[in-house]
């Protein structure tokens, strides 16, 4: 089954496929239902359980802050860098970063622990 037989064609899955990061026709695995369920359940336990909202629109703009939440915290699958810095291509630059620093703080420690 793929993509677009689950959701029958007369759902825009355009931007489904891209949040997901799948092709609409791509095989539907039991991996990609798991992202998809996951991603719905941060959804409802971070921004719909402890929010009232006062309609559609107020919903529509409390989720979508959510989103861009979720987006910009560190995750530890993708090396305690965020989403944003993968879709944007910045992994290498930001790994590189942090080596730098870990180096100079490692130089730091090293200093002051061979003063005396």
């Amino acid at each position: 089954m793929t993509l677009r037989e689950l959701l029958g064609s007369n759902v825009p899955i355009s931007q489904l496929a891209e949040k997901y990061q799948v092709h609409p026709n791509d095989t539907i695995t039991c991996l990609l239902l798991g992202k998809v369920e996951r991603y719905h359940r941060n959804i409802y336990d971070g921004c719909l359980i402890p929010n009232s909202f006062i309609n559609l629109e107020d919903a529509r703009k409390k989720i979508a802050e959510f989103v861009d939440l979720l987006n910009k915290r560190l995750h530890s699958s993708f090396f305690y860098l965020t989403p944003d810095d993968f879709i944007n291509n910045r992994v290498a630059d930001k790994l590189e970063e942090r080596n730098i620093k870990l180096q100079s703080a490692q130089k730091a420690r090293y200093e002051v622990k061979n003063v005396c």
